[in-house]
């Protein structure tokens, strides 16, 4: 038992020991509704907001990390020494070459030829297994790090949110007609690692999960390999990235989850104050603190005055007094059970273990009602649960259906959105390429016109250096024709020649310039036709996109609606067993209430109801009519069963009677066709005719079963019912013996 259960415990008891006096009960209402305005309660809780980004993140890690610890990587370390042949346990192929290298080794010769040369030394290799690789001291570092970094964080928010601050401070002054009390009380409380608030604390899932980590941290770190790897010296930043820290993939993800926690600068958590203040205080606080006033007032008058001796002997004989009168008490039952004895004639030894019989009896019925009971609270919890439940699955109907609606409205507005960007891609798309078009139409032609303009440049040109040759060749032919007309022929000719090939020339130049603008322009349509087919295949894939988001926005609907559907079944399912565990509820409350009410029968037929079991209060009559109405249905339904076993049991009486008439009739007839009697006028016509049979009709028997269901009306029932049922059984089996005299006559 904790300190608050005995403290509360002791509350209890001096309340109602208390609450007694009149007086004590006036005083503390003074007390209470004084000063109302000063009472302060007030208590200081810290909230943590952590952050789970950071959380996440070393969950992550320390999986590979893990990994990384478990591949225990190794270096193997060969160390030779030369020994003599006498120490040497093995060798190996590097012992045959160091020998075969060292032949100084071999000091003498075998005496036989044949036998083992016998070296004085040998050269040993030893192969040691060295964990203490660069690695794994880096996941060493690594880990040690990991575990401050978690441990501080953790014991911070721990101490902030397992702390209990509270304040209280009274200011009363209370006039009596005779008394005056003036108090005025503050109080300050602070506890750390509260039980209560521990328990709240370890029960967030957060914190489980860093406590997770921390502990995870702690197994990796207590693990053969990281204990070998901590005698070695402890790497310092910045880390080496070897080929193992690059390529493996648990060394790397181990090495960015180091990179994350040494630059990770802030807390990861927030701390919020909420401060909770009574003022006023409700009736049962205020009633709480009024008797602290007055434990207070008394105890400062008990010791200014000196009465505790004259206290405790007042005490001690108040005991004293209680124990003579559970003494008299006592004696006053042991008269009761022997006056009891002496009425039932029996012997002490008798009369008890009649008692205990019925103790034992009482006993059992007490376990079963106690078990019933029990049941009854646990199927009301387990409603309680399934209600719960049930209100949890509601609300998450509600979000999911909230989300639903939240998720339709941002398809929509992104359906509006992606059709907005088609409609605006198309129209730049269609401006792009009219721009380019115009572009393409206005560089052509002005390709065109410089390219005219060119050719009649060259043209130009060509016919002023033609001209010019012209006349040049004409200034020559005049010369030539002046000197000699032999030579003017063959100037002639060679000049005519030379005009050719220029001419030619100055065509295939042209020819040239022409192709190079025609390439340039091929070039031109060649890069408009590339960007058309790039804006093509960007509207291909946006379209692409456009129809995958559409079919995951069809499936996410499609599993919603699955989901919707299968949680419709489990609500159906639960509602369903809440059904049956309510109807199960009523049989067990109803079969209760029939085990009492027999209980109570057997009570008033022994004699063994006392002051205990009186039911004129509202609450135990009620409970007394539930017994009886419990039983009337028991009644009436066994009461169906018995009626229809009696009508049974006449319909098969009256069939057998029937038969008997009926050969009696058929015996009569033989007789008398022997024996013919002598005709006698004077006979009465009623003794000639035959006597007609007379049958026991059906509706003689439903009057005889009603009859009995009206003797039996249980409306008209007195408490005991039992002698009830007897009187109208032995009634009954009266009417149907006179029934069975009256049906044998006829």
């Amino acid at each position: 038992m904790g300190l608050n259960d005995l403290y509360y415990r002791g509350l209890v008891e001096y309340t109602n020991e208390t609450n007694k006096d009149k007086d004590v009960v006036k005083l503390n209402n003074v007390i209470k509704q004084t000063g109302i305005e000063s009472d302060v309660l007030e208590t200081t809780k810290l909230v943590c907001t952590i952050e789970e980004d950071w959380v996440k993140n070393i969950e992550e890690g320390l999986v590979y990390v893990e990994k990384a610890v478990r591949e225990e990587r190794q270096f193997i370390r060969t160390e030779g020494d030369v020994v003599p042949i006498e120490r040497a346990k093995h060798t190996s192929k590097t012992t045959v070459e160091h020998l075969a290298r060292h032949s100084n080794f071999i000091t003498h010769l075998p005496e036989k030829e044949g036998d083992d040369l016998v070296p004085d030394k040998l050269y040993i290799v030893e192969k040691e297994s060295d964990y203490a690789v660069y690695e794994n001291r880096f996941l060493y570092m690594m880990l040690t790090y990991l575990r401050d970094f978690i441990a501080i964080r953790l014991n911070r928010i721990r101490d902030a949110m397992t702390t209990y601050h509270g304040k209280f401070a009274i200011n009363k002054k209370i006039d009596l007609a005779r008394r005056q009390i003036n108090v005025e009380i503050n109080l300050t409380d602070r506890i750390k690692d509260d039980p209560i608030l521990l328990e709240k604390y370890s029960a967030i899932k957060i914190i489980e999960r860093i406590d997770m980590q921390y502990r995870l941290v702690l197994s990796l770190l207590a693990t053969p390999l990281m204990e070998q790897v901590s005698k070695a010296p402890m790497i310092k930043p910045p880390i080496t990235k070897t080929n193992t820290l690059k390529m493996n993939t648990n060394f790397k993800t181990s090495l960015a989850l180091y990179d994350y926690i040494s630059a990770y600068n802030g807390n990861g958590y927030t701390f919020t104050e909420e401060v909770v203040k009574l003022n006023p205080f409700n009736d049962e606080t205020a009633e709480d603190y009024a008797k602290l006033v007055a434990l207070n007032a008394f105890l400062t008058y008990k010791n200014a005055n000196g009465l505790s001796k004259d206290l405790k002997n007042n005490y001690i004989e108040y005991g004293k007094e209680l124990a003579e009168q559970e003494k008299i008490q006592r004696a006053e039952q042991i008269k009761r059970l022997k006056r009891h004895v002496n009425e039932s004639s029996k012997t002490m030894e008798e009369y008890l273990v009649i008692l205990e019989a019925q103790n034992r009896v009482l006993e059992k019925e007490n376990t079963t009602l106690t078990t019933l009971k029990k049941t009854i609270e646990e199927l009301k919890q387990l409603n309680e649960q399934l209600e719960k439940a049930k209100n949890e699955l509601e609300t998450q109907v509600e979000e999911l259906n909230n989300v639903v609606i939240s998720k339709d409205e941002e398809i929509t507005k992104t359906k509006e959105e992606h059709a907005r960007a088609l409609l605006v891609m198309e129209q730049l798309h269609r401006k792009q390429i009219e721009e380019l078009n115009l572009k393409h139409a206005q560089e052509k032609e002005a390709l065109r016109q410089e390219h005219a303009k060119h050719i009649e440049a060259i043209n130009l040109e060509h016919a002023k250096h033609i001209e010019a040759i012209n006349q040049e060749h004409a200034n020559e032919v005049a010369s030539i024709k002046k000197d000699n007309e032999a030579e003017r022929q063959a100037a002639i000719d060679e000049a005519t020649k030379s005009l050719q090939d220029e001419k030619e020339k100055l065509l295939e130049r042209h020819r040239k310039d022409i192709d190079s603008y025609n390439n340039d322009i091929d070039r031109y349509k060649e890069s408009v036709r590339d960007k058309d087919s790039k804006l093509t295949k960007a509207l291909d894939d946006k379209k692409r996109m456009i129809s995958d988001y559409e079919d995951k926005i069809f499936n996410l609907i499609k599993q919603h609606r699955e989901d919707e559907a299968q949680l419709n079944e489990e609500i159906k399912s639960l509602q369903d067993e809440i059904a049956a565990l309510d109807k199960r509820i009523e049989h067990l409350i109803q079969e209760r209430q029939f085990v009492e009410a027999q209980l109570h029968i057997i009570r008033v037929e022994q004699g063994k109801t006392t002051d205990e079991y009186d039911y004129t209060s509202k609450e135990r009559f009620e409970e007394l009519e539930a017994q009886y109405k419990a039983f009337k249905q028991l009644f009436v339904k066994e009461w169906g069963k018995t009626k229809k076993r009696i009508r049974e049991e006449m319909f098969a009486k009256s069939t057998e009677e029937l038969k008997q008439l009926s050969e009696e009739d058929n015996k009569d007839k033989k007789k008398k066709k022997e024996k013919p009697e002598p005709k006698d006028k004077n006979k009465d016509l009623s003794e000639q005719t035959p006597k007609k049979k007379k049958k026991v009709p059906e509706e003689k028997v439903d009057e005889v079963v009603d009859s009995k269901d009206e003797k039996l009306d249980i409306s008209k029932e007195e408490p005991t019912i039992n002698n009830d049922i007897d009187n109208n059984l032995s009634n009954s089996e009266v009417d149907n013996n006179e029934n069975d005299n009256n049906s044998k006559e006829e």
